[in-house]
């Protein structure tokens, strides 16, 4: 019993010792803009919860501004809407990334019990280095799912 419990104190004290011994993992250029993107996406998913699409104005797709104002109008009367947005997978290529995403648009308007929920997949285009910006979304376009479902008529 005692050359078993030795045994295994010196394998703990091995392990103990090698991990203290290991130098400090350097993040990699790609790790911290992976999670630049990732706090960027994040950050899309809180202006979708609101009626302020001021600060989206500027990191949506230029091409596609013209939606801005029905999606600020969809989003008039509508309670509690959120937006989950699950990166499946981030590319990237210098300055430019692809984001792969599933996601679940939910809200309820006050004539309704049940929330609509709606999902999809998109793939974000991702541009710039210190200020990000989506240039292009292909598949579902996650910011239009209210639209997609008409307001009951009063």
């Amino acid at each position: 019993m005692n050359v078993r419990r030795l045994i295994i104190l010196s394998v703990l004290w091995v392990a103990v010792l090698s991990s203290c011994t290991q130098p400090e993992v350097k993040q990699t250029e790609d790790v911290r803009r992976i999670e630049q993107i990732d706090r960027f996406i994040m950050d899309l998913r809180a202006y979708a919860g609101t009626e302020n699409f001021d600060a989206f104005d500027s990191v949506y797709p230029a091409d596609r501004r013209m939606e801005i104002p029905e999606i600020k109008k969809a989003l008039v009367g509508l309670q509690s809407p959120k937006l989950d947005l699950v990166i499946d997978r981030i590319s990237l290529n210098n300055d430019k990334a692809e984001v792969t995403l599933h996601w679940e648009y939910r809200w309820r308007r006050p004539s309704e019990t049940e929330p609509t929920v709606k999902r999809g997949n998109a793939v974000f285009q991702v541009e710039g280095a210190e200020t990000l910006r989506v240039v292009e979304i292909s598949g579902d376009n996650p910011f239009s799912a209210p639209l997609a479902v008409q307001a009951p008529p009063e």
